[in-house]
Parts: structure tokens; C-alpha cells; sequence
């Protein structure tokens, strides 16, 4: 008889144990998904953070040849000015 009660009991006490243990699995797995999803966005975010400034790197880096072919051209400009009057004046006082 004492078999026949406490059967039932430790049925329910294991059920509740095992719901228990569920939940803490549910738990567990919500919260290294959880852990892990952070992990991936973080990742996502360092490489949109780099490719970003790898983008401003490549477009300074084209502004910096950009400003430099530009000041090459004024130098050849002002070279071609000062020898234009080097050669009038030269010319004028043969």
C-alpha cells in the first residue's frame, strides 16, 4: 500500500523536477542563443565599421591624389608663366 502512494508522488515530484530542469534548459538555451545572436550582430558591427573606414580610407586617398594632381598642374602653369616672361624679356633686350 505505502508502494501504491508514494508511486504517484514520485511521479509528480519527478515531473515537476523534470519541468524544472526543462525550464532551466529553456533557460539555457535562450540565453546562449541569446549570446550568441550578440556575438554575430558584434561581428556584423566590426565589419561594417571597418568596410566603412576602408571606404573613407579610399576616398581620402583619392582627394590626397586629386589635391596632388592639382598642384602639379598649377606648378607646370606657373613654370610655363615664369618662362614665358623670362623668354619676353629676354626677347625684348636682344
Amino acid at each position: 500500500m505505502k508502494l501504491q502512494f508514494t508511486l504517484p508522488i514520485l511521479i509528480i515530484l519527478l515531473a515537476i523536477v523534470g519541468h524544472s530542469v526543462a525550464q532551466n534548459d529553456d533557460d539555457d538555451i535562450k540565453t546562449e542563443l541569446g549570446k550568441q545572436l550578440r556575438e554575430q550582430l558584434d561581428q556584423l558591427l566590426e565589419k561594417m565599421k571597418d568596410a566603412i573606414g576602408r571606404y573613407q580610407i579610399k576616398e581620402i586617398r583619392q582627394k590626397l591624389k586629386d589635391m596632388r594632381q592639382d598642384a602639379i598642374e598649377k606648378i607646370k602653369e606657373r613654370i610655363q608663366e615664369q618662362k614665358d616672361k623670362f623668354n619676353g624679356t629676354v626677347e625684348a633686350n636682344p
